[in-house]
Parts: C-alpha cells; sequence; structure tokens
C-alpha cells in the first residue's frame, strides 16, 4: 500500500477504511505497528500555501506544550505532507487516538483557558507565528472567516427562495434588516481587534479528543490561522461552557477565564467579543438556505432538512442574537 511505503509502515493489516462524518477525506489505518489516521487536506493545491501555514501553527503549538496527535513523517520530503503519486493531493497521517469529544459532564475550561493562552502568546519576532516545516507568515485575519458577507448575497437567497416558492423566504425576508444590522456589529468587532496572532481558528468541542488517560487533546489543525485572540477566546469559552438552557454555566466560564489570564493571555476591550459567535450562526443561517436552495450540492434529505430550519432560524434570530449581545460583558478580563 502507498501509503505505508509513504511513511516507512510495516504492511497494513486491512485496507483503508473511510472515517464518517469528517470534512476531509479521513481513514482508519490499521497495520503491525498499530493504527494511524490518514487525512488529505481538502482544496488542493490551492490551499498548499494556507496548509504550511496551518502546520506552522500546529507546530509551533506542540513545542509550546499544547497536546495535539503524534505526526508522522514522511520517508522522503520535508514536513509532514507526503505524495502517494496517484494524483489526488497530499496526504498526512497521525498516530491513532481513541476516544471522543468531551461529554456534557466533561469539564475542560481550565484545560481551554490554558490551550488558548499557549495559542496566543506572541512570537519572539512579533509576528505572531511562524517557524516549524512549511512556512509560516503573518497573523493578517480576514472578516470572511466570521461568516460576513454582503447584504446583496442574502437579498439574492431571499428572492430565489421566493420564486421557487419556499415556506422559508417571508420569515427571511423580514429578517434583512435585522441580518444587516448584525453584520455590521460583526465587522466593527473585527475592525477593533487589537490582536492578530497565528491559532487553530476552529475550538469546537468536535476538535477535541478525550483520549484516555493522557486527557484532552486538540485535533484538526488543517484551518489554523490568522484570527484575533479576544474574539477566538471568547467564542470558545461560551462554546465549551454552554449549557443546554443556552447559557455559559459560570463555574466554568470563571475557571476557563482564569486560565487564560493566569497562562498570560489579554482579553482586550471589544465592541462584541462574541462577534466570532454570531458571525457563525449567520453564516449557517446562510449556509441552509443555499442548501435549501440546491446552490449548495447535499443528498436529497438534507436539502428538506435545512428547508426546515431556514425559517425556524431566522425567526429565532432577534432573540438569540440578543442573548450573544447581553452576554458579552462576561468576556472581559474584568469579569
Amino acid at each position: 500500500m502507498a501509503v505505508c511505503a509513504a511513511f516507512g509502515l510495516p504492511e497494513h493489516t486491512g485496507p483503508l477504511t473511510p472515517i464518517a462524518g469528517s470534512a476531509e477525506e479521513t481513514w482508519r489505518l490499521d497495520t503491525a505497528a498499530g493504527s494511524f489516521l490518514v487525512k488529505r487536506p481538502a482544496a488542493q493545491p490551492r490551499r498548499l500555501p494556507d496548509l504550511a501555514i496551518a502546520i506552522s501553527v500546529e507546530n509551533r503549538a506542540a513545542a509550546a506544550g499544547v497536546p495535539v496527535p503524534r505526526q508522522l513523517r514522511p520517508v522522503t520530503g520535508r514536513g509532514p505532507l507526503a505524495d502517494l503519486g496517484d494524483g489526488h493531493g497530499l496526504v498526512r497521517a497521525y498516530e491513532w487516538l481513541e476516544g471522543g469529544p468531551p461529554a456534557d459532564g466533561d469539564d475542560v475550561s481550565a484545560w481551554l483557558g490554558t490551550v488558548l493562552a499557549i495559542l496566543h502568546r506572541p512570537e519572539p519576532d512579533g509576528d505572531g507565528g511562524g517557524g516549524g516545516d512549511g512556512g509560516g507568515g503573518e497573523a493578517e485575519p480576514s472578516q470572511d472567516w466570521y461568516g460576513v458577507q454582503p447584504l446583496a448575497a442574502w437579498l439574492e437567497l431571499v428572492e430565489r427562495g421566493e420564486t421557487g416558492g419556499h415556506d422559508w423566504a417571508p420569515s427571511l425576508r423580514k429578517r434583512l434588516t435585522l441580518i444587516g444590522e448584525l453584520t455590521d456589529r460583526v465587522v466593527a468587532a473585527f475592525a477593533a481587534c487589537g490582536d492578530p496572532v497565528l491559532t487553530h481558528r476552529d475550538l469546537l468541542p468536535r476538535n477535541v479528543l478525550m483520549a484516555g488517560t493522557t486527557g484532552p487533546v486538540l485535533i484538526d489543525w488543517d484551518t489554523a490561522g490568522p484570527d484575533c485572540a479576544t474574539l477566538e477566546a471568547a467564542h470558545a469559552l461560551f462554546v465549551f461552557c454552554e449549557g443546554p438552557d443556552g447559557l455559559p454555566r459560570r463555574d466554568r466560564l470563571s475557571k476557563g477565564l482564569a486560565a487564560y489570564h493566569e497562562n498570560g493571555g489579554i482579553l482586550r476591550p471589544s465592541p462584541f467579543p462574541l462577534a466570532r459567535r454570531l458571525g457563525l450562526r449567520l453564516a449557517l443561517l446562510a449556509e441552509r438556505a443555499r442548501v435549501a436552495l440546491g446552490i449548495q450540492q447535499a443528498p436529497e434529505a438534507a436539502r428538506a432538512a435545512a428547508a426546515a430550519r431556514v425559517a425556524r432560524d431566522a425567526d429565532a434570530l432577534p432573540a438569540s442574537s440578543d442573548r450573544l449581545l447581553s452576554l458579552s460583558p462576561l468576556f472581559t478580563s474584568g469579569h
């Protein structure tokens, strides 16, 4: 098998087994030397420069003590990427870790605050990142990462929905003014960002693996890149501390904030610390509309499910956005 040869592994003991639910092509590989995860990062070769930055961020984080999966190195070449010669792009390989995301009873808030602080420490040269394999680069966050799109794009979705007779179109049209106002808030928070860093950028529970006795491990670094430290920290702490009522558990939030501050993290003043959380909700609403319209390809069942959610999410937007705005003062250094 080509992947075994590329990474200097003994012959496989079974086929490459696809892993369901991954956004990228990902497999489990079993060999006489153990099991490994093999993945092909998406959108090659266009994303290769971004991937080089992501690899650099991951290596820097690992060197600083962030728990990450052990990478395998190809027999030839520089860095962790291997060309299998199949014409489908480069692959990476990691040691396989058993486990799953944190359960509701797993309080990882202090761990998260520590990891965030490590990720947000400036490099000695002050560029916010770099070093490691494959290059680096200056931290230049983009508002695209915050789900920002012009109001004209929303209007096009509404008009296509109306033309197609979709039940959700009136609800979405009703919220266009609010969507424009909320987008302006997200853009303003992003523009006020004064702490650009190179970081993980996708700190969600699904990207934390509770790996037995080793504790939490941060996985899926392929989208690592430039972001705003304060906005990433507020978003991650909110998501990991969120309770079943949609509100942050105050005890967990306090522990997470304390760990962040104790390890050097600084939450800068922001007009809207939870801007990324709101931006992602707007982005998800737009994505569901695109799926429902068939603009974004998906199975028929997924299209039906998306259509059912658009009106519900649009109708809930005033209350959900007000909640995020009211909770933002919790995510300050003075809390």
